[in-house]
């Protein structure tokens, strides 16, 4: 069908201040969500400059509080049980007492420090009944001015108190007398009773696919065959 001249004219006359309206009215949305993206980022970059500045202190400052996430699990090394043993300063069957979280000289890493009872000596020289000192990645600090942060490990389940674990543990390179665990969470396994074990590490490490088909009391035979084996520390993680 033809449209005459005149019905063309009136078609223009209305259509056209339609598509106008149409644009302001995108251009207005899009204006409002580009204003709004550069908030976020300006906001991240506050945070990202605090915590260079003066670590979680400065950032808890800007925040009050504030929620920081990592992935302790090491990408750079992996351990099956025997080279856990091998490459460990002491293995232990141990129980966290109590926790706290600790923020370290540096300000920009936050841990939790337990105090564990040793139940168990499988390699080292500790004596069975005292306790050590295990330091774990991610927790909680407060601090005097009211504000907090909290690094979250998501990846990652850390002890709870009162809950028998087996601990492969290094010393600090630092001198002090806190002990790491050997290959981040594989170094971790919860004796969860009835002949269970928990893996803290991921699936797809060599000693947590290792025990799948263990129960606690063969998974620890193999730990004392090992620790004769290889009585003395191999220098893990210097």
């Amino acid at each position: 069908m033809r449209l005459s001249n005149k019905t063309l004219l009136l078609l223009i006359v209305f259509l056209i201040p339609l598509g106008i309206l149409t644009v302001l009215v995108t251009s207005s949305g899009l204006s409002k969500t580009q204003s709004q993206k550069p908030s976020n980022a300006d906001d991240h970059k506050k945070v990202v400059e605090a915590i260079r500045r003066g670590g979680y202190r400065e950032a808890a400052k800007l925040k009050g509080h504030y929620v920081g996430t990592m992935d302790p699990n090491w990408d750079w090394a992996s351990f099956n049980l025997e080279t856990l043993t091998k490459n460990s300063t002491a293995v232990i069957i141990g129980v966290p007492q109590q926790n706290k979280g600790s923020l370290s000289s540096s300000g920009d890493m936050i841990t939790t420090d337990y105090d564990v009872r040793i139940e168990e000596l499988i390699k080292g020289n500790f004596p069975v009944g005292t306790n050590v000192k295990v330091s774990l990645p991610g927790g909680r600090v407060d601090f005097e001015d009211g504000t907090s942060a909290d690094l979250q490990t998501p990846e990652f389940e850390r002890m709870v108190n009162g809950r028998r674990y087996v601990l492969f543990l290094y010393a600090n390179r630092n001198g002090s007398d806190i002990l790491l665990l050997t290959g981040g969470p594989q170094g971790l396994f919860e004796l969860a009773g009835n002949g269970k074990i928990k893996a803290h590490g991921r699936a797809t490490d060599p000693a947590v696919k290792e025990v799948q088909t263990k129960n606690d009391e063969e998974l620890l035979n193999d730990l004392r065959m090992y620790s004769r084996k290889w009585p003395k520390a191999q220098g893990c993680c210097n």
